[in-house]
Order: C-alpha cells, then structure tokens, then sequence
C-alpha cells in the first residue's frame, strides 16, 4: 500500500502540469509557437487524411505503400530523434527520496512525465486528425503505438545511459526490436501487416 498511496494524490495533478506547460507555457510567445505548430500539425493531418480517403481508390492507389514507407519512417526517425536531438535529454527523477514510492513504480512515473513533450503532441495530433477524417482507414495513421514504442526505447536507452549499464540485456532487447520496427516498415503490402506492426510497436 505504502507504494501506491502518493499515487493516486499526485500523479495526476504531475501529469496535469506537465502536459498544460507544454500545451500552454507562461510565456506568451512559446505558447503562441505553440498553438501555430498544433494548428498546422492538424491542417496536415486533415490533408493526409483527405488523401487516405480519395487516394485509395484514386490515381494515387498504387503509389500509397511507397508514400506510406516515407511517412512511417519519417514518424519512426523522427520520434527516434526526439530525446536525442538537439542534445541527449537526461532521466530526471520523478519524486523526492523521501516519497514512499519503489523504484520500479519511480521509474514508471518518471516515464510518464518524460512521455508529454511538445515534439510528440506535434506528432501525436496530426496522426488523430487523419484518423477522424479518414476513420476508415485508420489503421494507416493510427499506428500511434509506434509514438509510445519509440518513447519506451529512447526512454529506457538514456535510462541505462545515465546508470553506466551498457552491457544490460534490456538494451540487446530492444535494439532487436528496433530492428523488427525497421523491418516491418519496408513491407506495407505484406499480410498481417497490422498485426505485425501492432507486435512491433509493442515490443519495446
């Protein structure tokens, strides 16, 4: 009990200031940056999501798996990129030492803190716009596991990156399902290739 009692009180109202300092920051030019960038992000996802809808059945069918490759691996490189660049994001502690709360559960929250940036809502809204003008192929732009597997990965990589453990077998886990990611991307017109993707997204 005493690992999940500060829980309930905190990680929500944490989670809730996080996420409005990144959607609405107190300085009012960041905010306003930051509303043009979203207003944009849903104007492309709603474009995208026109193109799914017409372009399926259009000139542009047999062209849709070369241009779903090329957007897949630009949402993997860039969701890959966005702990590392411009500079690597260290792990910050969640709670203070003196919280009653396990390692493991600290190390849980701090995920959940480290998930809500700017660079992946920027990512994550163009994806739902897409989804809700074109709900019949969601399954193309809804592939927003790949957003939470990419941050698993980067994630758990500086982890063991800030505790020196290099030679960790969680690390050799997932640089193999990196690899399968990868490889799942190239082959859009594959069978099962939602149930693969949703297997590779899970994996990390």
């Amino acid at each position: 009990m005493a690992d999940h009692a500060p829980l309930g009180h905190f990680l929500p109202c944490l989670l809730g200031r996080r996420l409005r300092a990144v959607l609405w920051a107190a300085d009012g030019g960041e905010r306003a940056v930051a509303l043009l960038l979203l207003a944009i992000g849903l104007a492309y996802g709603a474009g995208f999501g026109a193109l799914l809808n017409h372009g399926a059945s259009g000139k542009l069918a047999e062209f849709l798996p070369q241009l779903l490759i090329g957007l897949n691996a630009t949402l993997l490189g860039s969701a890959l990129l966005i702990d590392f660049l411009p500079s690597l994001r260290p792990v910050a502690r969640s709670l203070p030492d003196h919280f009653p709360v396990s390692a493991r559960l600290n190390v849980a929250i701090a995920f959940l803190l480290d998930l809500i940036t700017l660079r992946r809502v920027l990512l994550l809204v163009p994806l739902l716009m897409a989804m809700a003008v074109a709900p019949g192929h969601a399954a193309v732009p809804g592939l927003t596991l790949l957003l939470l597997s990419t941050a698993a990965f980067t994630f758990n990589l500086r982890l063991l990156a800030a505790l020196g453990r290099w030679r960790h077998p969680l690390l050799a886990l997932h640089l193999g399902s990196l690899a399968f990611l990868l490889w799942w991307l190239g082959r859009p017109g594959s069978p099962h290739y939602l149930a693969l993707g949703l297997l590779a997204g899970a994996l990390p």
